[in-house]
C-alpha cells in the first residue's frame, strides 16, 4: 500500500468517521443536525471552487490518478467537506466561530503539508488557506449555528437558496464534464447564454420569492425541521400552492432543452412525480394538521401546479402615499389604476401609529417600506405585475435600486400626520 493510496483512503474515511462518533457523542437535535447538514451542503460546492481557484492561481494542486474531477480528487474534496461541515458544525456548536476558524486552522496547518506526495503545496498556499476558511468555513459554521436557534430567518432562507443553487450547478457542471459535453455552453453565442440566463431566472423566480416569503411572513424557511411559524398564503402563495416545487421542475426542463441533455428531462419528470405523489400526500396531510380550516379555505382557491391570474387573499392590506407629494400621489393613482385586490390605498398623513418618511405597506404585522412597498402592492393585481414585484424584491437587488433611488432624489421624507379627533379610535391594521 503506498502512501498516497493511504493518505487518499484515510481523507475520505476519517471524515466520515469522525462524523459518525461525533453524532453518537453530541446526539444533536432535529434543528442542530440540519444545521451540520447544510454546512456540509455548503461546503461541497464551495470548496470544489476553491480547489479548481488554487490550481489556477497556484496555491495548491494534486498529483493524483483516478476518481479525479477538474484535478480534484473527490476523496480529499468531500472528506473535507464533511470535516468543515457535519464535524466542525456539531464539535463547535456552543464555542464562538472565531474560535472554531481558529482551530481549524491549526489543523489545517499540521494536516496538509502531512498530506504530500499528494496535495502539493504553493509558494501561496496559506492565502489559499485564508481565502477557504473565510470562504467555506466560515459561513457553514454562522448558518449552522442560526439554524440551531432559530435565529435570522431571512438570512437563513437566502443561505439555504445559495446552497441549492449551489449544489444545482455543481451537478450539472459534473454531469457535463463527465460526459464530455461542456463544450457545448462554449458553442453559443452571448446574445443567446443572455436569452438563456433570462429564462433561468424568470423561470426560477417565483421559486426564489416562495423561500423569501417564507422567511419573511413565516419565520421559517422551506427546510422540514426549519418550517414557517404560521400559514403562508401571501406573494406567490396567493397565485399557486406549491412554487418551489414548479419552479424546480421548470428550471430543469429549460436546462435539458439548453443543454439537450435527457438525463435532466428525466430528473424534470422524476421531481413532478416525487411532488405530485408522495410530497404532496405528506406536506397536505402536515398542513392540515397544523393549521386546520384556514388551510382548507387557501387550498379551496389556491392550485398546485397551475397558477392562477389573480392572486386569493384572505386578509387586507394598506399602502400609504404621501398625499401632500405630487411624485407620490401619481403612483398612488397608478397603483389605484391597476385595480389591486385586498389592498386599500390610505394617504400617510392619516396612518394611525407614526409619522411616515417612505410609502408603507403593512398587512397583519408585516410591513416594508420604499421600493419593497411598491412591489408587495403590484403582487394584489395579476401574476405578470406580481412577477415583477417579486424580481423588484430580490435581496440585494431591492436595496441597490432603492439606495439608486434614493440618491435620484426619492430618499425618505417625513410626512406629518393629521391629528385625529379626540373621540376617533386608531384604524387597526391587523386581521
Amino acid at each position: 500500500m503506498t502512501r498516497a493510496f493511504t493518505i487518499r483512503l484515510l481523507s475520505l474515511y476519517l471524515p466520515l468517521m469522525a462524523a459518525f462518533a461525533v453524532w453518537l457523542w453530541r446526539k444533536p437535535g432535529q434543528r442542530e443536525l440540519t444545521g451540520a447538514l447544510l454546512a456540509t451542503a455548503w461546503n461541497v460546492p464551495a470548496l470544489f471552487a476553491i480547489n479548481l481557484l488554487a490550481i489556477h492561481f497556484g496555491w495548491w494542486h494534486f498529483k493524483v490518478q483516478g476518481a479525479v474531477v477538474c484535478g480534484v480528487p473527490v476523496d480529499l474534496w468531500l472528506g473535507w467537506a464533511v470535516l468543515w461541515g457535519f464535524v466542525a458544525a456539531l464539535v463547535f456548536r456552543n464555542d464562538p466561530v472565531l474560535l472554531a476558524v481558529s482551530v481549524c486552522a491549526f489543523v489545517d496547518l499540521i494536516l496538509m503539508p502531512a498530506c504530500r506526495p499528494v496535495l502539493v503545496l504553493g509558494k501561496t498556499w496559506l492565502f489559499g488557506e485564508g481565502i477557504s476558511l473565510l470562504v467555506c468555513l466560515s459561513p457553514a459554521l454562522v448558518f449552522a449555528h442560526l439554524t440551531a436557534v432559530r435565529r435570522n430567518a431571512k438570512g437563513r432562507a437566502q443561505f439555504q437558496a445559495i446552497c441549492f443553487g449551489g449544489l444545482l450547478s455543481l451537478s450539472v457542471f459534473l454531469l457535463l464534464t463527465l460526459t464530455g459535453r461542456l463544450d457545448r455552453i462554449g458553442g453559443y453565442r452571448t446574445s443567446t447564454l443572455q436569452f438563456f440566463g433570462a429564462v433561468l431566472l424568470l423561470a426560477a423566480l417565483p421559486g426564489l420569492s416562495a423561500v423569501q416569503e417564507f422567511a419573511e411572513i413565516g419565520d421559517g424557511t422551506p427546510l422540514p425541521f426549519d418550517p414557517p411559524q404560521r400559514l403562508v398564503t401571501t406573494g406567490i402563495y396567493s397565485y399557486i400552492a406549491n412554487p418551489m416545487q414548479t419552479c424546480t421542475a421548470l428550471v430543469l426542463f429549460f436546462l435539458s432543452v439548453i443543454l439537450r441533455e435527457w438525463y435532466l428531462l428525466l430528473a424534470c419528470a422524476l421531481s413532478i412525480v416525487y411532488s405530485a405523489g408522495l410530497a404532496a400526500w405528506d406536506e397536505g396531510r402536515d398542513m392540515q394538521d397544523r393549521y386546520g380550516e384556514p388551510f382548507t379555505l387557501y387550498r379551496n382557491h389556491v392550485r398546485n401546479w397551475l397558477p392562477g391570474w389573480r392572486p386569493y387573499l384572505a386578509g387586507k392590506a394598506r399602502i400609504y402615499f404621501a398625499g401632500e407629494c405630487g411624485k407620490c400621489s401619481e403612483m398612488a393613482a397608478f397603483v389605484r389604476s391597476l385595480r389591486p385586490i385586498g389592498l386599500e390605498i390610505v394617504s400617510a398623513e392619516n396612518h394611525p401609529g407614526r409619522d411616515l418618511t417612505r410609502m408603507t405597506y403593512e398587512c397583519d404585522g408585516y410591513e416594508v417600506e420604499g421600493l419593497a412597498a411598491l412591489a408587495r402592492s403590484l403582487e394584489h393585481v395579476n401574476l405578470a405585475w406580481a412577477l415583477i414585484g417579486m424580481f423588484l424584491r430580490l435581496p440585494g437587488l431591492n436595496r441597490f435600486i432603492q439606495a439608486v433611488l434614493d440618491v435620484s432624489g426619492g430618499g425618505p421624507k417625513k410626512v406629518t400626520r393629521c391629528p385625529a379627533p379626540a373621540h376617533a379610535r386608531p384604524v387597526s391594521t391587523s386581521k
